[in-house]
C-alpha cells in the first residue's frame, strides 16, 4: 500500500477523496461495504493508526452510516499530495451536530480498527479459557492454563507491535 515515497500533486488528483460501495464476499451480510476515501493529516492519521484516536469528527457530506467503513489516506496538505499510507476502520458509533456542541452538518464517528479488535477479541477468548480451567483445577487443566498464558502473552506481543507499527 505504500512505496515510501509522497504522491505528486497530479497523481493525488486522480485520488480525490471519495465513497464507493463494495460488493461483500457471500455469506457476510448481504449488500455492499460502503467505504468512504478521506484524506488524513499525519498527526491525525498516526493517532487513528495507532488506536490512541478512536473517533473522527468529520463533515457529514457522505451519508455516513455505522458499519460503513472509513479508509484514511494519509495526506500532506502544505505539499497537496498523499504520502501512500492507508488504514481502513469501521465506523462503529455515529453523532450527528446539532447538539453537545458540535455544529449542524459535522458529525462524530466512532471507529474499530477490525486488526486490533481481532487480536483483543482473541486475548478475551484464552483469558476466559484460563478462567474455566483453573475452576476444573486438575492437571491436565493447568497443562491448558499454561498453553493459554503462553498464548495469551502472544497476543498482547501482537497487539503492541500494532499499537507500534506507527509510532
Amino acid at each position: 500500500m505504500t512505496d515510501g515515497k509522497a504522491q505528486r500533486p497530479e497523481e493525488s488528483a486522480q485520488r480525490e477523496a471519495r465513497s464507493e460501495p463494495i460488493p461483500t464476499p457471500e455469506g457476510q451480510g448481504g449488500g455492499e461495504r460502503r467505504v468512504h476515501e478521506l484524506k488524513t493529516w499525519p498527526p491525525y492519521f498516526a493517532a487513528v493508526k495507532r488506536g490512541e484516536k478512536p473517533f473522527e469528527i468529520r463533515k457529514n457530506d457522505r451519508d455516513y452510516r455505522v458499519g460503513d467503513w472509513l479508509r484514511l489516506l494519509e495526506w500532506l496538505p502544505a505539499m497537496e499530495c498523499y504520502t501512500g499510507e492507508e488504514h481502513e476502520a469501521q465506523i462503529t458509533y455515529m453523532l450527528d451536530g446539532g447538539s453537545f456542541g458540535l455544529e449542524s452538518g459535522f458529525c462524530v464517528l466512532g471507529l474499530s480498527s477490525p486488526r486490533v479488535e481481532e487480536v483483543r477479541r482473541e486475548a478475551i477468548d484464552a483469558l476466559e479459557l484460563i478462567e474455566v480451567d483453573l475452576e476444573a483445577g486438575d492437571m491436565a487443566a493447568k497443562v491448558r492454563v499454561k498453553h493459554a498464558l503462553s498464548r495469551t502473552k502472544a497476543w498482547l506481543a501482537k497487539f503492541r507491535a500494532l499499537s507500534l507499527q506507527v509510532g
